[in-house]
């Protein structure tokens, strides 16, 4: 839900293997204290958020095995903390 956006203190957020679907909301990009970010082995379907790459406090992002598709994000790599990034098994093209 886009209320995500409201939890400006949130370091951790596991959303994963809930079969939750629909887009992933572009506030997730207002949790700048996020340090990880767990939403692999659902089915969420669209384009990952360019507002993800706001988040520079992430060092954790996992995406894979969703039905996400297009281009990753160039603003991903905004995130110079990151040290753990996993697209895999979604339909998703390098930047």
């Amino acid at each position: 839900p886009t209320q995500f956006g409201k939890l400006s203190g949130l370091t951790e957020l596991g959303l994963s293997q809930n079969a939750f679907t629909g887009t992933l909301p572009t506030e997730l990009g207002q949790l700048t204290l996020l340090s990880k970010l767990y939403i692999h082995n659902n089915s969420f379907t669209g384009t990952i958020p360019t507002e993800i790459g706001q988040i520079i406090e992430l060092h954790w992002l996992y995406l894979f095995s969703n039905l996400l598709h297009g281009t990753v994000p160039l603003e991903l790599s905004l995130l110079t903390a990151l040290e753990t990034l996993w697209l895999d098994n979604d339909s998703l093209i390098a930047f």
